[in-house]
C-alpha cells in the first residue's frame, strides 16, 4: 500500500481549484515567477544550484553527439 501525502479532504480539493480557477491568468503567471524565483534564489544559497551537468555519454554518443562538446572550457 502506498502511502498518500494528500491531506486535503475532496470538499477543501474543490475549494482550493474553485479559487484558483477564479483568478486572473496574470495573477496566477505572475504567482508562479515569484515562485520560481523565490525558489532558486534559496537554493542558489544553499549551494544546490547551479549543480554540474551530467550528460549520459552513451546517449549522446548514440545519437551522434560527442560528449566532450558538452564539457564548459574553463580556459
Amino acid at each position: 500500500m502506498l502511502l498518500s501525502f494528500n491531506t486535503t479532504s475532496d470538499a477543501e480539493e474543490a475549494c482550493l481549484d474553485q479559487e484558483f480557477n477564479s483568478k486572473p491568468s496574470k495573477d496566477k503567471e505572475a504567482f508562479a515567477h515569484r515562485y520560481a524565483q523565490t525558489l532558486a534564489t534559496q537554493l542558489h544559497q544553499a549551494g544546490q544550484l547551479p549543480f554540474a551537468p551530467q550528460p549520459n555519454g552513451k546517449a549522446l554518443l548514440d545519437k551522434g553527439l560527442k560528449p566532450v562538446w558538452l564539457t564548459p572550457s574553463l580556459s
